[in-house]
């Protein structure tokens, strides 16, 4: 939706997401202020069943998942702790620990990730 170069093509191709992507774009911690690498906010489906191995940046960057649609059976492990996402809740964690992500349910999971500036970070 928004990186730190602005908006992407998808804002203006879905009418319906235009006024979001103006408030993460407007918002510092995703756009060109933030110069953490690859900042900014992204709508993420999982299919039913699917998963994502375990993974980690190497950047100083916070992560954030709103959990949009919430199906039973979409879990994610950050640090070695289980994280269940609730719908209209964030999730914000250090994206350089290792996490991963299970769908054992039925039906697509969405969220809101947005990567933002760590508040360590020296340059922000």
């Amino acid at each position: 939706l928004v990186n730190s170069g602005g908006k992407t093509e998808l804002c203006g191709m879905l009418p319906a997401l235009e006024r979001s992507c103006e408030l993460l774009a407007a918002r510092p911690e995703v756009n060109e202020r933030c110069p953490t690498y690859l900042a900014g906010a992204a709508l993420a489906r999982l299919l039913p069943h699917a998963e994502m191995r375990p993974h980690f940046d190497t950047h100083a960057r916070l992560a954030a998942h709103l959990g949009l649609r919430v199906p039973a059976g979409a879990a994610m492990a950050v640090g070695g702790e289980k994280v269940v996402w609730e719908e209209g809740r964030a999730v914000v964690f250090d994206d350089t620990y290792v996490h991963s992500v299970t769908h054992d349910g039925d039906e697509a999971r969405y969220v809101l990730v947005t990567w933002f500036c760590h508040p360590c970070d020296v340059a922000w």
